[in-house]
């Protein structure tokens, strides 16, 4: 975080921590650690999960349908976007209050600085991106970027943006203070993107290779060939890399520190998705099959697989890395999977098709 958003930051915390009433169970959503929220398809409504009871203890009117949605454990709020309204719905968890933030443009793409307080809102095709101020709710900056955006992130001071377009050869860096491109890392054009938990290191990947770089001095360290793949996703503790190749059925893993690799392992067309957990031990990789398929990260392979029973939408892993939960439109309900015992834990009914779940400090398919 820039040293001068440390004071705002601290008020903030003094703010929510001090003068703030606490939140009890039944009061608002603010327990946002052991919260879930899950988007339905075509559905304003959003169904809330307690994540240690494993219920449905409540509902949020957005007010729109959210197709992007983050969370900011810090501030207890809620921010979505439903990609076609010009502006972001921003929700107080505690006091379950919504106020829309007005924009220029519709947000395809939402992103949250490390400390929670600001909001990146992106428009990927043009390349606009609008600052938001989660605390005063109000949009504070406008950063002008490179056309057809395929992936951002935070520095981890954040005090700058990382970002992969299919018009630039590299990754563009656009510090928050200059409003445009400030720097490029150069190298071949990318389109995944990712953030180590240290903030320090960022990796990106590009057709046939995967690339290392300095997230403070924002210069390539290294680079390495990978397989043809469809995306790229960070463990936990940002040891492994999971590479998904959704039309070959393979994921492989790459270390992060010395980019060895393993042989592309096993899996099933359609697989976009790697969730790392329980302290990295273990990875699963929902498919096009119904199937969840289950990797040993620290033995790099396969081991088994577990019946979902419909394919999986985006889903989140918990804070301590004990479940993931996993959406199944069809069926209507949550997947909830104990990643420890590496097996299917429960299901949790909800009252929409559920597309998408998100909580914050989770980590899954969103940085």
């Amino acid at each position: 975080m820039v040293i001068m958003r440390f004071p705002r930051f601290f008020l903030c915390l003094f703010i929510l921590g001090f003068l703030s009433p606490p939140v009890f169970a039944g009061e608002g959503f603010g327990a946002v650690q052991h919260m879930l929220f899950v988007a339905g398809r075509d559905a304003q409504s959003v169904a809330v999960i307690d994540t240690n009871l494993d219920q449905v203890v409540g509902h949020l009117d957005l007010g729109l349908v959210p197709r992007q949605m983050v969370v900011s454990e810090s501030l207890a709020t809620l921010v979505a976007a439903d990609e076609r309204t010009a502006g972001v719905a921003v929700v107080n968890l505690v006091g379950r209050s919504t106020r829309m933030v007005p924009l220029s443009f519709a947000p395809t793409r939402l992103l949250l600085s490390p400390d929670g307080v600001t909001l990146a809102a992106f428009d990927d095709a043009e390349g606009r991106v609008a600052l938001v101020d989660l605390l005063t709710i109000r949009e504070t900056g406008r950063l002008a970027g490179p056309r057809r955006i395929r992936d951002a992130i935070f520095s981890g001071n954040g005090a700058a943006l990382f970002v992969a377009a299919d018009s630039v050869e590299g990754v563009a860096v656009l510090g928050l203070g200059a409003g445009r491109p400030t720097a490029l890392i150069q190298g071949p054009t990318t389109f995944a993107l990712a953030r180590s938990p240290n903030g320090r290191d960022g990796f990106a990947l590009a057709r046939g290779a995967v690339l290392h770089f300095d997230l403070g001095a924002g210069s390539e360290l290294k680079s390495a060939p990978a397989p043809e793949v469809g995306g790229l996703f960070l463990s936990g503790t940002g040891q492994t890399l999971m590479l998904p190749a959704p039309d070959a059925a393979t994921v492989t893993l790459v270390s992060a520190g010395s980019f060895g690799q393993s042989a592309p392992l096993k899996a099933a067309r359609g697989v976009a998705a790697v969730y790392s957990a329980w302290f990295d031990t273990v990875a699963f990789a929902p498919d096009d099959s119904g199937a969840l398929q289950v990797y040993d990260l620290e033995h790099r392979a396969r081991t088994g697989s577990i019946a979902l029973g419909g394919v999986a939408g985006a889903g989140t892993v918990t804070p301590d890395g004990g479940k993931l939960y996993l959406p199944l439109e069809r069926a209507g309900e949550l997947v909830v999977v104990d990643t420890a015992q590496r097996r299917r834990l429960a299901s949790v009914t909800v009252d929409i098709p559920p597309v998408r779940a998100v909580m914050a400090g989770g980590y899954g398919i969103c940085h």
